[in-house]
């Protein structure tokens, strides 16, 4: 996951925010990362959701924090972009946090992402910024999505 993360941040945001930044965001790979990957998503208030090739190689993974409404991680390798894996991500994910009583999810969008979310119904609220393990800040915007309901339960809301 953190090197599908590295390769995601460094092909498809290097067009949008400066090589100091990316190498913050997004340092090389290594055990320190993914331990601090391991201890996000083995507590038992997230929700972790990934896309496996064939090959057994992640290719994309989606993090939330269901407790706080948040969506916290979305990242496709750059191999496998634009085939649908990051909305299937989306979409399960959004589907796991409504099993979680979350009616709403919000985000920090890289600038990249926007686009990405817009199309998954997400909404900009404002610009921000993103706080990096350095204490340094990134651009971003706070997007939000009001979740559907399924048929059955006639409390749908929209934002």
């Amino acid at each position: 996951m953190v090197s599908t993360h590295y390769a995601s941040v460094h092909a498809i945001a290097s067009d949008y925010y400066p090589a100091d930044i990316l190498r913050v965001w997004s340092p090389v790979p290594d055990e320190t990362r993914q331990e601090w990957l391991a201890s996000l998503i083995v507590n038992d208030s997230t929700l972790c959701g990934v896309a496996v090739a064939t090959t057994g190689r992640v290719v994309g993974f989606c993090i939330a924090l269901p407790a706080q409404s948040q969506l916290k991680a979305l990242y496709v390798h750059p191999e496998f972009s634009n085939h649908g894996i990051g909305s299937g991500l989306l979409r399960n994910m959004e589907a796991c946090c409504l099993a979680n009583d979350v009616d709403e999810l919000e985000l920090n969008a890289s600038y990249n992402a926007e686009s990405f979310y817009r199309k998954n119904g997400y909404e900009k609220v404002r610009e921000t910024t993103q706080k990096l393990a350095d204490g340094s800040e990134m651009g971003a915007i706070l997007m939000i999505k009001c979740l559907m309901r399924s048929p059955d339960n006639t409390s749908k809301r929209t934002h």
